[in-house]
């Protein structure tokens, strides 16, 4: 039951960038602690039972929306908004 469910939050990850590939819409730039705070927790999730040992090619439901993760703020930090510099530490922290 949580494959599907970590497809759908990929999905929402995916729908995130396409509203804000063009522009930062204010409603994104006023809720950005909210969006930032959950990108954090995806980053930093962990679960053995989505996570096959023996799989070397495939990437696990959890490597695939951190991925989705990654590019969402990959284009924060290369739009250089304002907004997403207070998390710009944290988030290279999490990701290196």
């Amino acid at each position: 039951q949580l494959k599907p469910r970590f497809a759908s939050l990929r999905s929402m990850c995916r729908i995130f960038y396409s509203l804000n590939y063009q522009d930062l819409p204010e409603y994104f730039e006023d809720h950005m602690g909210e969006w930032m705070k959950e990108f954090a927790k995806y980053l930093t999730y962990q679960n053995p039972v989505l996570e096959d040992a023996d799989e070397e090619t495939e990437a696990s439901p959890v490597d695939v929306l951190q991925a989705a993760v990654v590019e969402n703020l990959n284009l924060y930090a290369n739009k250089d908004e304002e907004p997403f510099l207070p998390f710009l530490s944290e988030f290279t922290a999490l990701v290196w």
